[in-house]
C-alpha cells in the first residue's frame, strides 16, 4: 500500500526510452523525494540474518537509514510504502551478457527490448563481455541517460572487443599472432577508453601472457574464457579476473591433461556409433576424482588466494547441450519476448543427447568443489545466446546454482547480489542494504533463503531510488514483447 505524508504528489512519468514507469518523483536525482519501505524483512546477505520489521529509508538515489519500523524516519515529507511482509534484498547482477550483436553485426544493441526485462526481474546492474569501442560510446551515453533518468535501464560495466588469436573464432574479434602485437592492442584499448580487456580461447601462449602483462602494468583488469593453451593456475597466477563458462577447468586438477585427452580419443573412436557415452562416463569419473587429489587443493588455492572469479553460466550449458530439443524449451511462454526471426535462428540449432547432459554434470559438479575450496563464484547467464532471457535467465541460474551446484540458497543469491559488488570493488555502494549505499533494491513476496526461487516472486523493484511497483514492471515486459513482436519502433538512438 502506497500512501504519502507531507504534500508530495506520486506521478506516472516516461523515459526517452518510451519505457512506462511509475516514479517516486518527477525529473532528475535532485527532484526525489524520500521513500520508505516499512515494517520490511531486510535480508543480510553477509550473514544471512533475517532483519524484520525495519524501515528502509531511501534519499535520492541513497539509502538514509535502515533501522526498526517502530522509528519512524526524521524527514518531513516522505512516501510511506507499506512493506509488511515483503522481503529486501538488493538488485541483481548478471555478470555475462551480450548487449550487442557483434557476431553478425557489429554495433546493433538489444537495450530496447533487454533493459526492460532486466529491470522487470530486478536486475539492476549487468556486465557487457563484448564492447568494441564504438559500443563504448553506447554505453556512455546509456549511463547518462540512465543518471538523469531519461533512461530506464540497469548499471553497465563494459568489456573491450574479444581479442584472440590469428585463427579468431569470430571474424569481428581482433586476430593477434605475436607478443609485440598483442602489446600493442592492449595499450590501443586502454588508451581509447577500454574499462576491460577479454581474452578469448584461441591465444597462443606467448600472446596470452604478453596480454596479461601489459594489462596489469596499465592497471586494467583482463578476463574471459581461459585459452585452449593455458591451464587455469597459471592464468590466475597471471592476473586472469575472471573465468567464463568454466571452459577448460573440467581439467585443472589434471597434472597431465594431453595424457587424459588422448585416452578419452582412444576410448571414443572404440565406441562409435555409440555417441561416445562410455568414454564420456570414464571421462567424467576420471574428472571427479581429481577434484578430490592432492594436487587438486594446491590448484584451488592458488584461484582462491588470486582471487579468481568463476561465472559457470550453467543456464548457458542446459541450454546449449542438453535442451536444445527439448519441448518444454521449444515452448517456453518465454519465446515472446524474442523476435520471429531470432527465434527461427535459435529453431535450427541442434544438440542435446547423453554426451550433453554429461557435460552439464560436469560442470555441475565442478560448481561445489569451487565453492567449497573459497573460489569466488558470479551469477551470469550469456544473455545473447539461444534459448536465454534477460533477465529471466539470472533466476534460472541461481536456481541452478542451488539444484545443480549444491550452493544453498544464501550462497546463490551472493554470487548474485554481494559477490558482484566485491568483484567490481563497489562494496562501498553496492551489494548489500546499509547506509550510504544506492539504492538498488528488489522488494519479494516470499522469503529467498528458504526458497531460491522466490526471488522470481517480485513485488517491486528500487532502481537509483525509484520505485517501481508490480503494475509498472508488467507494464515494462509489456513493451518488450510489443518490441519483440514489431508492434512498437525502438526508441530513437
Amino acid at each position: 500500500m502506497l500512501r504519502s505524508t507531507g504534500t508530495i504528489v506520486v506521478t506516472a512519468v516516461w523515459g526517452l526510452s518510451i519505457l512506462p514507469l511509475e516514479a517516486a518523483a518527477q525529473g532528475g536525482p535532485e527532484a526525489r523525494v524520500a521513500i520508505a519501505l516499512s515494517d520490511v524483512t531486510v535480508v543480510d546477505l553477509v550473514t544471512g540474518e533475517l532483519l524484520q520489521q525495519m524501515t528502509v529509508l531511501i534519499r535520492g538515489n541513497r539509502i538514509a537509514s535502515v533501522g526498526p519500523a517502530s522509528r519512524p524516519p526524521e524527514v518531513d515529507s516522505v512516501i510511506q510504502i507499506d512493506a509488511s511482509g515483503k522481503f529486501l534484498i538488493p538488485g541483481l547482477w548478471d555478470m555475462h551478457v551480450h548487449l550487442f550483436s557483434n557476431v553478425d553485426r557489429p554495433g546493433t544493441d538489444n537495450a530496447d527490448r533487454y533493459f526492460p526485462m532486466f529491470i522487470a526481474n530486478g536486475v539492476t546492474g549487468v556486465r557487457d563481455m563484448w564492447t568494441d569501442l564504438e559500443d563504448l560510446q553506447v554505453v556512455r551515453r546509456w549511463r547518462e541517460e540512465t543518471a538523469s533518468g531519461m533512461l530506464i535501464g540497469p548499471r553497465i560495466v563494459a568489456t573491450s572487443t574479444i581479442l584472440d588469436g590469428p585463427d579468431p573464432s569470430y571474424e569481428n574479434s581482433l586476430a593477434i599472432g605475436t607478443a609485440q602485437e598483442a602489446r600493442r592492442v592492449v595499450d590501443s584499448l586502454v588508451a581509447s577508453g577500454a574499462e576491460f580487456i577479454k581474452v578469448y580461447e584461441r591465444l597462443p601462449q606467448d600472446v596470452y601472457f604478453a596480454i596479461a602483462e601489459r594489462s596489469r602494468d596499465l592497471a586494467t583488469p583482463f578476463g574471459g574464457h581461459l585459452p585452449l593453451g593455458v591451464d587455469a593456475a597459471n592464468a590466475s597466477d597471471a592476473g586472469q579476473k575472471s573465468m567464463e563458462h568454466l571452459l577448460q577447468m573440467r581439467e585443472m586438477c589434471l597434472p597431465d591433461r594431453g595424457q587424459f585427452v588422448a585416452e578419452y580419443r582412444r576410448r571414443a573412436s572404440s565406441d562409435f556409433p555409440e555417441v561416445s557415452s562410455s568414454a564420456g562416463q570414464w571421462a567424467q569419473d576420471e574428472l571427479r576424482k581429481s577434484y578430490a587429489s592432492e594436487y587438486c587443493a594446491g590448484v584451488l588455492q592458488r584461484l582462491r588466494e588470486n582471487q579468481t572469479w568463476q561465472v559457470p553460466t550453467l543456464v548457458l550449458t542446459r541450454a546449449r547441450d542438453v535442451l536444445l530439443r527439448d519441448s518444454s524449451v521449444l515452448n517456453d511462454p518465454r519465446l515472446r519476448f524474442v523476435p520471429n526471426a531470432t527465434r527461427r535462428s535459435w529453431a535450427r540449432e541442434t544438440g542435446g543427447g547423453p554426451a550433453g547432459w554429461q557435460l552439464f554434470r560436469t560442470y555441475s559438479r565442478l560448481v561445489p568443489v569451487l565453492h567449497a575450496h573459497g573460489v569466488p563464484i558470479l551469477v551470469g547467464t550469456d544473455i545473447g545466446s539461444w534459448y536465454l532471457y534477460a533477465g529471466f535467465s539470472v533466476h534460472d541460474e541461481m536456481e541452478l546454482l542451488v539444484d545443480e551446484g549444491k550452493l544453498s540458497p544464501l550462497a546463490s543469491l551472493q554470487a548474485a547480489t554481494l559477490n558482484a559488488a566485491r568483484y567490481l570493488n563497489a562494496l562501498d555502494s553496492l551489494g548489500t542494504i546499509n547506509e550510504g549505499k544506492i539504492a538498488d533494491l528488489v522488494v519479494l513476496d516470499a522469503n529467498p533463503l528458504e526458497d531460491i526461487s522466490n526471488t522470481q516472486r517480485i513485488h517491486a523493484v528500487v532502481l537509483d531510488g525509484r520505485y517501481f511497483n508490480r503494475t509498472a514492471l508488467d507494464s515494462m515486459l509489456v513493451t518488450a514483447e510489443e518490441l519483440a513482436r514489431g508492434e512498437r519502433k525502438p526508441a530513437p538512438q
